[in-house]
C-alpha cells in the first residue's frame, strides 16, 4: 500500500489552504492509501524533510511499500489533481 504525506507547517499559508482538501480526498481514499500529515517543524518532520530532500512547503510525497519515492510535488494541488495523482499511482 502507498503512502501519502502532506508536508505542512502552522504558519504557512499555503500548507492551511491545502490541508482541508488533503483532509478530504485522504477520508475518500483512505482505504486504498495511508494518509499522513508531518509538521516540518518538529524534530521529526524536520528529519523526514532531510531524508526525502524537501526544500519547500506544502509538499506532497507519495511513498511505494519499500519507501521509495514514486511522486513529489511541492505547493499547492486541487482536489480534482491530487484525485488524478493518486488515481495514477494506486493499483486498481
Amino acid at each position: 500500500m502507498i503512502q501519502v504525506f502532506d508536508v505542512w507547517a502552522e504558519w504557512c499559508p499555503p500548507c492551511k489552504k491545502f490541508g482541508p482538501i488533503f483532509s478530504q480526498v485522504a477520508s475518500e481514499y483512505g482505504d486504498r492509501a495511508v494518509f499522513t500529515k508531518v509538521d516540518a517543524d518538529t524534530d521529526q518532520g524536520n528529519e523526514f524533510l532531510n531524508e526525502y530532500g524537501i526544500r519547500g512547503i506544502p509538499t506532497i510525497l507519495i511513498l511505494d511499500s519499500e519507501n521509495s519515492i514514486i511522486f513529489q510535488h511541492a505547493g499547492i494541488l486541487s482536489a480534482d489533481a491530487f484525485r488524478s495523482v493518486l488515481d495514477s499511482h494506486i493499483a486498481k
